[in-house]
């Protein structure tokens, strides 16, 4: 079905003004009666989303092209590469009376959230008559003004005040049609910001229209943000302040406001250069403006229902799992694993799983308190790949479990990862897995007690058959021991293969040299009870081995 009227759109329309002039055309008396009749083809009213109406235009109107009615040129696809039109643009009318005393329609740029301002005649665009009532799509908003005072555009005109047009407008109105909608992406992006300058959540965009006060002013220091140096480093600055609790994790952390919306620009701005350093970026105490209201609607209730910590405080600390992996520039999985840890997880009442949100402010006064190791006397993490093998673990598990237990580590803040950040002691780390990690393993396969022991599977089964382990029936075919009784049997026992592998060292060599020494094992060859003159013994056959290794390397 399609009118009879046909009615072409003007350059640089809006889709609802043209509605309305096609209503008019076609002897409708309102959009929404003429959106009633084609109900089969689609329930819409003069409110649905812009994307919606444009359809409908181009269905029922036989348009050829749409690129008139929208702000942007034709190859605008909201639906896939950018924000859609419910976004970026106002539903309400917005009005430049000026300009509407010579013309019969509404623009398409009038509507866009960040357009304030008519460049042409320095006025400030406006959804209002001055006598209080809101605009409406209807017949007298494109040929006469207000329909409740009726006040005509031209009186309505003379009770506005010249005001000068903000500079992102201006610098709108010089873009092409193609370069526009980069432009209003990035003031979008910059407007997060704006309205919450040192949160580390960056995300809701989408939910901008809902949450900001004053799109003038929000507009104008967004674009600042963009591309004003003293506004920017005014920012960094008082970054710098604000989030310096963030320090132990690193300077990505402190600055991951700044980095997020700079990794999130479309277009090259002045602060796509900045590079902030902690060493070469002053600290100031003079904090931007910040709204106490979010885009995201969980964070808001989240923060409402918690009356402990100041709102602000609560809100820059807010941080979900992507976001955490991105900040500290780990595995997702890592995050995952540290959200669930009790001791951090301060997880909102109001979001879950994926959507969950803690409060970061847990995980680095924990990471402080974890801070005390020594810097000689420890490795990289990620350079004790033997001693984690043996457990199966990858590094990920391993930092799990070392924030779970609160083991002693020293924060490398050199490195630009979370996992190359930490080093922990080799000793400190081998205790606790043949220890604590081990008794809360409910159940250990035949394969992974063979790894953890270094010995072969014959010395495993050997070992259980004789009550040195506990093992487990789960299935016929499946050999499992507890953990906890091989936890026992290493704090008992010595079992020089698995003391060798840790040590890097010969375990014939050790096995020849303790026969020498008098020792007897306590099930041939290998296993040794525990005693302090063993332990003396080992320790000196491993540091003569040490010595003659390095003189080795020095003459190899």
């Amino acid at each position: 079905m399609h009118l009879m009227t046909q009615t072409a759109p003007i350059a640089g329309e809006s889709i609802r003004s043209y509605l309305v002039r096609l209503a008019l055309n076609n002897d409708y008396s309102t959009v929404q009666q003429m959106l009633g009749e084609f109900r089969d083809y689609k329930h819409l009213v003069v409110n649905s989303c812009d994307q919606s109406l444009l359809s409908f235009a181009q269905y029922t109107a036989t348009l050829d092209s749409i690129s008139d009615l929208q702000p942007f040129d034709d190859n605008y696809s909201p639906s896939e590469t950018h924000l859609c039109y419910r976004t970026l643009m106002d539903k309400a009318p917005k009005i430049c009376p000026i300009c509407m005393t010579s013309q019969r329609h509404t623009c398409a740029d009038w509507q866009l959230y960040t357009i304030t301002h008519c460049p042409m005649h320095n006025v400030k665009l406006i959804s209002t008559c001055v006598c209080g009532e809101a605009f409406s799509w209807d017949e007298d908003l494109l040929h006469y003004g207000c329909s409740k005072c009726d006040r005509n555009w031209k009186m309505i005109a003379d009770a506005q005040t010249q005001e000068t047009t903000p500079v992102h407008v201006e610098h709108f109105y010089n873009l092409s049609r193609h370069e526009r909608i980069d432009f209003v992406e990035d003031l979008f992006t910059a407007t997060i910001r704006a309205l919450r300058p040192y949160d580390s959540v960056h995300h809701g965009i989408k939910q901008l229209p809902n949450y900001v006060p004053d799109w003038g002013n929000i507009s104008k220091l967004a674009y600042a943000l963009l591309t004003n140096r003293q506004v920017i480093e005014q920012w960094l600055s008082s970054m710098s302040d604000v989030r310096q609790h963030y320090a132990v994790l690193g300077k990505s952390a402190i600055y991951y406001p700044f980095n997020t919306m700079q990794s999130k620009l479309n277009n090259t701005w002045l602060v796509s250069g900045y590079n902030p350093n902690v060493g070469t970026t002053a600290t100031s105490s003079e904090p931007l403006p910040s709204h106490n209201k979010t885009t995201c609607t969980a964070r808001n209730k989240a923060a409402l229902l918690n009356r402990y910590h100041a709102l602000d405080e609560l809100l820059i600390n807010h941080l979900d799992q992507t976001g955490f992996a991105n900040m500290l520039k780990c595995d997702l999985s890592l995050a995952r694993g540290l959200f669930k840890l009790p001791s951090i997880s301060t997880v909102t009442s109001v979001g879950r799983g994926r959507f969950s949100f803690i409060d970061i402010s847990d995980f680095i006064n924990q990471t402080r308190q974890q801070n005390t190791a020594k810097q000689h006397e420890t490795i990289k993490l990620t350079d004790l790949s033997h001693l984690l093998d043996r457990y199966t673990l990858d590094c990920n598990e391993a930092l799990v479990e070392i924030y779970k237990h609160k083991l002693p580590i020293y924060i490398d803040l050199t490195e630009d990862t979370l996992i190359d950040t930490i080093c922990i002691n080799e000793n400190v780390l081998a205790e606790f897995l043949d220890t604590i990690f081990l008794k809360s393993l409910s159940a250990v396969t035949l394969p992974r007690t063979k790894r953890i022991l270094g010995i072969s599977r014959d010395r495993v089964v050997q070992l259980g058959k004789l009550d040195y382990i506990d093992e487990l029936i789960t299935k016929p075919t499946i050999r499992c021991y507890t953990g906890e009784s091989i936890a026992s049997f290493l704090e008992s026992y010595i079992c020089i293969d698995h003391w060798a592998e840790s040590k890097n060292a010969c375990s014939s060599k050790i096995i020849k040299h303790l026969k020498q020494q008098k020792f007897e094992p306590e099930l041939s060859p290998f296993i040794y009870e525990k005693s302090d003159e063993l332990n003396t013994v080992l320790e000196c056959c491993f540091s003569e081995n040490t010595q003659a290794q390095q003189q080795l390397d020095m003459f190899g």
